[in-house]
């Protein structure tokens, strides 16, 4: 196989050699797939493969904005949108606008109407068409005015199920085809927003388009669809205009309701609060724009973004939206510079109302570029894959949390392995995920994306970013949690790694002390390189397991074991353990595992009936809050700090384990109280016997029993992923401002 890739090298000279390169080193799999890479680095150069992507992309104009690397969504197929139609006294125009949503070529579709309180006959049109359409329609009357449109997007919002949301306004109208043009731009899983060309309307005739509204964005072009990261989107144009002329244009992902300090924000906006909203919605994602179809977007002579153009509060309401995009966004302050220049132009052409006026006194460039002070790193979290594993999982965790404390974060799959569902299903839904089409647009993605932190969590992914990194100084800093896996690995691969990530990780993150020993060993460790952080878990709600139905007793004593089936991973040993611990116990013990391996058919086929195998689950917490302790008997040499001990001890249940890695201290809190029983583990084997006698004592012993349950609240503590999320931000804000790797 080594000489096929080889072949490869010598007969093509092309930018998809590597593409078919790695292709073939995946093939091969596992801990070779490294060493393959590091092997292939002498050959073919990814300092020439990094340089030639990056010339073609930067020397075709504005298409090197665009975005095409990521795999299309294979889950999203013909998604549910919740059309939301907020409506106050637009009774006129409420058929035109119902006629068209109800009659969208797209069929899988919510209709959710809202009034807010209408003096007109309104509610009389929008009663008949839930009438007319009772099977998808949703009517939410207000009794008295709310005074905020945010206020009705809320509402809409908590009873919206749909996947996708559209906000149609209730005086606009658009093409048939809408939605069917709009849902298919959700492709990739980064897609936050997409939206659609505008006409604008008044009175009957037509008065301008997007292309005639954006004409001076020299860097975006209107007469075709593209996709393009929110980074190069905003400073590109959307820091300038807001190029979303109207919500009804828009489709979204359903991320729930608008968040607090957007509602703040744009609490006493007249004209901007949707941009606001925007600009919140795509950090970090892709936004998707076609003028395949077409949204008609009403103006009313009299209406209020028309009437405050005229005042100072227009250009207050600019500069409000340059803060925002300031904290938030990695931008050049020259674009400040232009839009003052463009709010000056824009006074000219208005009537005189205020003596001695000037834009500067309401749009101050130099407050907004103070605001950049308050900006957090854009962060992309690598991972290897989305599947079962800690190193897989954290950083799903990490970036969700990230996200929630209102951080520009991206999830970066680099699809290793195939999807499983239950662990995509982690990803909370406004975190944008970006599926990696192929390791040769690493460069792309970080750069289009304006990352800061780029934070890996396994060796294949380490490595691969550390390849890039190293030869484009300035890409981005790396952050590298160490889970387990090096020392897992065969040294050679280990060494490689190590040796290649030296060159650009700002700091590696350790969650045991073992995670050092193999960079101990090559004489590459500095003290200053690493730092001791743990992993973490947020908090969730728990619906225990029903033992009726897995015919467990009420007052049977049961132990959960949650793990992937490897052999190192005890599962054979726990079930010779329960038998020998059933012996002598005074009442009936059961073993429940979670998990799926190869072993698993033949160990089930084996055991006795008080052994439950469920495979895998999504619920792991609702299985230990049915049980009354959890199990890890563990000799698997990866092995660092289990999230499994962590999910247990969040459910108020002890644990008994082997004394491997981190668990001697995951098990304890800060007074060295302990939550827990260990097992000795000596030369990576323990004693079944022992292991058994500890069950059995656990389960026959309630003094000790409670003893340990009341210690599970506070050793649970530090395993909060708010607080590991700060510690890990303040590493990434001092990675920015430090600078070069030390």
């Amino acid at each position: 196989m080594i000489n096929k890739i080889y072949s490869y090298i010598t007969n093509e000279k092309r930018i998809n050699t590597f593409r078919k390169i790695d292709g073939l080193a995946k093939k091969i799999g596992g801990n070779l797939y490294i060493k393959t890479l590091g092997q292939l680095k002498y050959h073919l150069r990814y300092q020439t493969v990094s340089e030639i992507e990056k010339n073609a992309l930067e020397s075709n104009n504005s298409s090197h904005l665009h975005w095409d690397f990521e795999k299309g969504s294979t889950k999203f197929d013909h998604p549910l949108v919740s059309v939301i139609v907020p409506n106050y006294n637009h009774a006129p125009f409420l058929k035109e606008r119902l006629e068209s949503i109800y009659n969208q070529t797209y069929r899988n579709i919510e209709v959710i109407l809202l009034d807010d309180c209408s003096t007109d006959n309104s509610r009389d049109i929008l009663t008949s068409y839930a009438e007319k359409y009772p099977d998808n329609t949703i009517t939410l009357f207000n009794e008295v005015n709310s005074r905020r449109v945010f206020k009705q997007w809320n509402k809409g919002l908590s009873v919206a199920k749909g996947e996708l949301v559209w906000i149609a306004e209730s005086d606009d109208y658009c093409e048939l085809d809408f939605l069917e043009k709009m849902t298919s731009m959700f492709r990739f899983d980064s897609v936050m927003l997409a939206f659609a060309r505008s006409v604008f309307m008044q009175e009957g005739t037509k008065i301008w388009s997007t292309e005639e509204y954006l004409h001076d964005l020299p860097n975006l072009s209107w007469d075709k669809p593209f996709y393009m990261s929110a980074n190069d989107l905003v400073k590109n144009g959307f820091a300038i205009h807001n190029i979303i002329p109207n919500v009804s244009s828009a489709v979204f992902r359903n991320t729930g309701s608008i968040p607090e300090e957007v509602q703040h924000i744009c609490s006493n906006m007249q004209l901007s609060g949707d941009w606001i909203f925007y600009l919140n919605m795509i950090k970090g994602s892709v936004v998707a724009y076609t003028n395949d179809t077409t949204n008609y977007y009403r103006i009313h002579p009299q209406s209020t973004s028309l009437k405050i153009q005229k005042t100072e509060d227009y250009y207050k309401e600019f500069e409000q939206v340059s803060c925002y995009i300031a904290r938030n966004y990695k931008i050049d302050n020259a674009i400040f510079d232009t839009i003052l220049k463009n709010l000056e132009e824009h006074y000219q052409t208005q009537e005189k109302k205020i003596d001695n006026f000037l834009v500067s006194d309401y749009y101050s460039v130099s407050k907004i570029i103070k605001e950049k002070e308050k900006r957090h790193p854009n962060i992309v979290m690598a991972c290897y894959a989305l599947r079962s594993g800690g190193g897989e999982t954290f950083p799903i965790f990490l970036a969700n949390e990230m996200k929630r404390q209102g951080l520009t974060v991206t999830l970066l799959n680099f699809d290793f392995e195939p999807t499983e569902e239950r662990i995509a299903n982690l990803i909370n839904k406004d975190v944008p995920v970006v599926n990696m089409k192929h390791t040769d647009y690493i460069w792309q993605i970080l750069h289009h994306l304006g990352t800061d932190i780029v934070h890996s969590h396994h060796a294949s992914v380490d490595y691969a970013l550390a390849l890039w990194i190293s030869s484009n100084p300035g890409l981005s800093k790396h952050i590298i949690t160490l889970h387990g896996m090096y020392e897992s690995i065969a040294k050679e691969d280990c060494n490689r790694v190590i040796k290649e990530t030296w060159k650009t990780c700002y700091r590696y993150a350790y969650v045991a002390d073992k995670n050092l020993d193999c960079f101990k060993e090559i004489k590459y460790y500095q003290e200053n390189r690493f730092i001791k952080l743990p992993n973490g878990l947020p908090t969730v709600e728990t619906h225990p397991i029903d033992r009726a139905s897995l015919k467990i007793g009420k007052d049977d004593f049961v132990f959960v074991l949650a793990s992937r089936g490897l052999p190192e991973k005890g599962w054979a040993e726990a079930i010779f353990a329960v038998e020998i611990a059933n012996k002598k116990s005074s009442r009936p013990i059961h073993l429940v595992i979670l998990g799926d391996g190869e072993n698993r058919e033949r160990l089930e086929a084996e055991s006795p009936k008080y052994v439950h195998f469920m495979g895998t689950v999504s619920n792991v917490r609702d299985y230990f809050s049915m049980g009354d302790a959890g199990l890890l008997p563990s000799r698997f040499k990866g092995e660092s700090y289990p999230l499994v001990i962590i999910e247990c001890l969040m459910t108020g249940k002890p644990v008994v384990a082997t004394a491997i890695a981190e668990v001697p201290n995951q098990i304890v809190d800060e007074d060295n109280n302990a939550a827990g029983l260990l097992v000795p583990l000596t030369n990576w084997n323990y004693s079944v016997e022992q292991l058994a006698k500890t069950m059995e004592t656990l389960a026959n012993d309630n003094a000790l029993y409670l003893q340990l349950m009341s210690n599970t609240s506070s050793v649970s503590k530090k395993f909060s992923i708010n607080k590991i999320a700060a510690d890990y931000l303040a590493l990434y804000q001092e990675a920015v401002q430090e600078g070069e790797v030390k």
